[in-house]
């Protein structure tokens, strides 16, 4: 507003501006760019309300079928034969071909914290990442990370290893959370950073 300025700055024409012209020239501006910065505000945040993290919500749902699918179907989340039949990352079956593993592993879980806290990780990492970065970006960046993520435990883990979890999609989905929030910190400070670190 002119007038706080005015108040604040009482010496403002006298010591900056040449004249009484340069001084409204300025304070027009200043005017002008408020408006736009809250008219940008304003449409930026209408946009972003609508959206509504459906990947995420259907991951958790998938996750959560699938676990009770192990105890229908099989002997329950813990028994190594269940998790092996259903798609368990078991590096020598891996190893030998079934590459399908590398994927179905991601959604298996070992047992009820195993899969609370990965889906509780998926819900407070993966609604920022879709939102941040679209639909399709996330699936994607789910799904590279889920494949890494069981590729390493193929080369790191002895070959009678039997590994399950969304963990190593989680740990790409906060990667990418990190990314975004130093890629983008002259805009939104280094309030991401932080809750990741």
């Amino acid at each position: 507003n002119n007038e706080i300025i005015l108040k604040s700055f009482k010496d403002i024409k006298d010591n900056i501006l040449v004249s009484e012209d340069d001084f409204k020239a300025i304070m027009q501006i200043t005017n002008d760019i408020n408006v736009k910065t809250i008219e940008e505000t304003e449409k930026r945040e209408k946009v972003m309300n609508n959206k509504k993290p459906i990947l995420t919500y259907i991951l958790i749902l998938i996750n959560v079928i699938v676990f009770a699918l192990m105890y229908i179907y099989g002997n329950g989340s813990e028994d190594i034969e269940t998790l092996k039949n259903l798609g368990a990352n078991y590096i020598l079956l891996t190893k030998a071909g079934e590459y399908y593993r590398l994927i179905t592993s991601g959604f298996l879980h070992i047992g009820v914290i195993h899969l609370l806290l990965n889906m509780y990780s998926l819900y407070i990492v993966g609604t920022q990442v879709e939102y941040f970065y679209g639909k399709v970006k996330y699936i994607i960046i789910y799904l590279f990370s889920l494949i890494m993520g069981s590729l390493f435990t193929v080369v790191f883990s002895s070959s009678n290893t039997v590994a399950a979890g969304a963990s190593g999609a989680i740990f790409g989905l906060l990667g990418a959370l990190l990314y975004f929030g130093y890629s983008y910190r002259g805009y939104i400070g280094n309030s991401i950073i932080n809750q990741v670190l």
